[in-house]
């Protein structure tokens, strides 16, 4: 069920699959960076920091997530973290 949800949504455009390029690489490196470069560092974990990555290369000005880490670091790099 959830499954063809997610399909439906996809075929709709309301998800879309954002691929790991130079561009999200990059992305996240800067993530990395900017966070562990902090007084003290804004501790996240490489999966997080790649989602936060991909939304930025994504163009994607808000996030959502209720992991406290990984709101940090999306507010850290300019992102409006919801809910």
């Amino acid at each position: 069920m959830l499954s063809t949800d997610m399909d439906r949504d996809i075929a709709n455009g309301r998800v879309i699959i954002q691929a790991v390029d130079a561009d999200v690489e990059l992305r996240f490196s800067n993530v990395l960076e900017k966070c562990f470069t902090q007084s003290p560092p804004v501790l996240i974990r490489t999966n997080d920091a790649l989602h936060i990555a991909s939304a930025i290369a994504a163009g994607e000005a808000e996030f959502v997530t209720a992991d406290v880490r990984q709101r940090a670091a999306a507010q850290l790099m300019g992102l409006t973290v919801n809910p």
